[in-house]
């Protein structure tokens, strides 16, 4: 047997030895590595929450803490609600959230940056077209509360105090909370500030400028937990609650005001579709076997071939055996290649005219009962007399 060897080809040569070149050259140069941080942002938990680290600081000092997407009803009053100016869209939402605390509620209120659409790792600054369109819309709650808010100075921040303490906290928003000219002060401390903080009723109010120190990757600078915390303490509630930005929805608001008319509509529509509905009655009696005559199912078979259309085969047999005793008795072969003095003796053997004999065997019914009852008539006559 012989053996014979593949001759290498050029290409692979010179491609091996390229590779094993450059392998050497790198070895020979003193190469440098680098360490470069990329920010990717939070995954998990803190992605979906940008108040995730504030509401651990809260459950940390013993204040249970929630978090909604939307309001959908209000909490009890012994609870402190953070909302922001997304939250509220309508005079009639903040009059029920101005009842609450007058009930009791704590509420504080951050006039931006508490919704969840904010990029905290976007590179443009924050406040950077604070005061555009969005914000030239009215701001239900602070008109109910008699409150302005207009921008500072450009180049300095207002000081923030709170319980008459400093903080090293900076807002984006430079924004001045104070109460409108001709208005009572309510009880409380400071004014004119980034912070408004007031009694209401039975509540307390404390409006801030906006929440972007408190958010997870802001929180840790300065004093910002430091002064979240006082803010929580304040109230001295046990339960913290935040919703990031959706209004009282309109369901939530019907139950809670109407829920004594809806329940006896309701009703109402359920009676009305239970005995309306289609339901199942009793279950009818098998029924019992019975023998059929076989006219009867000759008289089906029919039946069925007369809805399909299909008279030429009812017709079949009683031609087919006609026109066997034709080729029997007057040697017929082929009824279609007949001549017309056959049809004639026929006929006159018959009684039949030639046409109505030629029909008879040859022509098609169609879809007319008295035209199939005609030819019917004339293949029995025809088999009459043969």
């Amino acid at each position: 047997m012989n053996n014979r060897t593949k001759p290498v080809s050029f290409r692979w040569i010179f491609l091996l030895s390229g590779m094993v070149g450059g392998s050497l050259a790198l070895l020979g140069c003193s190469g440098e590595f680098t360490e470069e941080e990329v920010e990717v942002g939070y995954r998990g938990e803190a992605s979906r929450n940008p108040f995730l680290a504030a509401q651990r600081l809260c459950e940390h000092y013993g204040v249970s803490s929630k978090s909604r997407p939307s309001l959908g009803s209000l909490p009890p009053p012994n609870t402190t609600l953070a909302l922001s100016q997304g939250g509220i869209t309508s005079r009639g939402g903040a009059e029920v959230i101005k009842k609450w605390v007058t009930a009791g509620g704590s509420l504080i209120y951050f006039l931006r940056f508490l919704d969840r659409s904010y990029d905290d790792f976007a590179e443009v600054s924050p406040e950077i077209n604070f005061w555009g369109s969005e914000d030239s819309q009215t701001d239900f709650l602070l008109d109910s509360f008699k409150v302005l808010a207009s921008p500072g100075p450009e180049r300095s921040r207002p000081s923030v105090s709170f319980q008459g303490q400093p903080y090293e906290v900076k807002f984006p928003s430079n924004l001045v909370l104070d109460f409108e000219p001709q208005t009572t002060p309510r009880t409380g401390l400071g004014t004119a500030s980034s912070i408004l903080q007031f009694s209401f009723g039975e509540g307390e109010v404390i409006l801030v400028a906006d929440a972007y120190p408190f958010r997870n990757r802001q929180i840790g600078y300065g004093d910002h937990a430091a002064l979240f915390w006082a803010m929580i303490n304040q109230t001295g509630n046990a339960d913290f609650l935040i919703v990031y930005g959706a209004d009282l929805s309109f369901l939530g608001l019907l139950w809670s005001r109407g829920w004594m008319v809806i329940i006896p509509i309701l009703l109402a529509i359920a009676m009305w579709i239970w005995k309306n509905i289609p339901r199942d009655g009793p279950l009818l009696p098998e029924e019992a076997l019975s023998h059929r005559e076989f006219a009867m199912h000759i008289d089906a078979a029919g039946e069925f071939l007369w809805r399909q259309r299909a008279m030429p085969q009812l017709l079949a047999p009683l031609r087919r055996r006609i026109l066997q005793r034709l080729r029997s008795t007057m040697s017929w072969e082929d009824p279609t290649r007949t001549e017309s003095n056959q049809w004639t003796v026929l006929a006159n053997r018959t009684g039949l005219s030639p046409q109505r004999v030629q029909d008879a065997l040859l022509a098609d019914p169609g879809r007319e009962p008295h035209r199939f009852v005609e030819i019917c008539r004339d293949l029995n006559t025809l088999e009459h007399y043969l």
